[in-house]
């Protein structure tokens, strides 16, 4: 079964933000460095077994209850699964925006939003598109 998990960032650091705050486990930590992930204000990780297969990096605006999505991602053999679509959806239950903000790198991130935005018709969506990236 997959699991969900929020953490926050404490001081550049990520903790766990579900009650009092204790330090990420070391593999969870040692997995987001390997895949380089960076900075955001909080993030939402899906795990099987134990394994990341997923998370949500996002910011939180100035103007809350506004949501900056800073990336999503997906280990290859778990896509199409729905497992994006569902760490966004625990994070905007979480977070209550009235709007999103994105920046679409990817057709599957295209997708995503496409879907976000069907899901959700009263969030406001502003998103920009990388034509590069995007496969015509």
């Amino acid at each position: 079964m997959i699991e969900y998990t929020f953490y926050k960032y404490k001081e550049h650091s990520l903790t766990y933000s579900s009650g009092e705050l204790n330090d990420l486990p070391e593999d969870i930590v040692s997995t987001l460095k390997e895949w380089q992930v960076s900075y955001a204000d909080k993030v939402v990780i899906a795990t099987l077994n134990q394994s990341i297969i997923g998370f949500f990096r996002y910011d939180l605006g100035f103007k809350r209850p506004w949501l900056y999505a800073a990336g999503t991602y997906v280990i290859p053999e778990y896509r199409n699964q729905n497992i994006a679509f569902n760490l966004w959806e625990k994070a905007i239950a979480n977070e209550s925006p009235n709007k999103i903000l994105a920046h679409v790198a990817s057709d599957g991130g295209l997708k995503l939003v496409s879907k976000i935005r069907r899901c959700y018709p009263k969030i406001i969506m502003d998103i920009s598109l990388d034509k590069k990236m995007l496969v015509a």
